[in-house]
């Protein structure tokens, strides 16, 4: 991601939303299993394993099945 003007990022993901999902979360849709990857006032972007968007949807039509912890685990 590229920084804005000043050099600073903005925040990416880690913040809870009003209505509880954020960036990574394993979420059921109308249109099936997929991530958050972006959200506005009253919907959520959802796409799938490929980071392919599967569509903008409402917000109450999607259900957490996983929350993103964001730890990348090494063996």
């Amino acid at each position: 991601m590229l920084p804005a003007k000043g050099g600073i990022r903005r925040k990416y993901g880690g913040i809870t939303t009003t209505f509880g999902l954020r960036k990574g979360d394993l979420v059921h849709s109308p249109k099936g299993i997929g991530f958050v990857s972006g959200q506005t006032k009253k919907q959520v972007s959802v796409s799938d394993a490929n980071w392919r968007r599967l569509g903008q949807i409402s917000s109450r039509l999607c259900t957490l099945i996983r929350r993103s912890t964001g730890l990348i685990v090494s063996y």
